[in-house]
């Protein structure tokens, strides 16, 4: 397993949500294979399993989804979107836990596919929804 981290763009002490369990699936990835390829293809194209640190970002400016959150890559770029539902639920805790405070919502994401029989890549997060809804400011 590697594990890469663009040490320029991680935020000084995150609130980290990962568990060991890639459950929860982002969306929109296909607009965003450039970001997703700076993180990892050339791992992904050796057949190498690629966990990046990835943000959770609250996004109710967004003019698709007034209640959208996406996901940040470690390089500071957008990777992504929680599902609608999904963010329709979490959106308010994720604004929460960081607004006014400069943390942000960090968990781990594992990039699937890159390869030549999938070339596209997408992302699974390794993140507790519930404990993110039940945490203390």
């Amino acid at each position: 397993m590697r594990f890469f981290r663009n040490q320029q763009t991680t935020p000084r002490n995150p609130l980290d949500f990962s568990t060991g369990n890639f459950g929860t699936e982002v969306v929109g990835e296909a607009s965003y294979q450039d970001a997703l390829r700076e993180l990892g293809a050339e791992a992904l194209a050796r057949g190498q399993r690629v966990e990046v640190p990835m943000y959770l970002v609250a996004d109710p400016t967004n003019r698709h989804d007034k209640k959208a959150v996406k996901i940040v890559g470690s390089h500071g770029k957008t990777v992504g979107y929680l599902p609608r539902d999904v963010a329709a639920e979490y959106q308010s805790d994720v604004l929460r836990l960081t607004r006014g405070t400069g943390r942000k919502i960090c968990c781990r994401g594992v990039l699937v596919g890159g390869s030549s029989a999938k070339p596209s890549i997408g992302v699974w997060l390794d993140i507790d929804l519930d404990d993110l809804a039940n945490r203390k400011a």
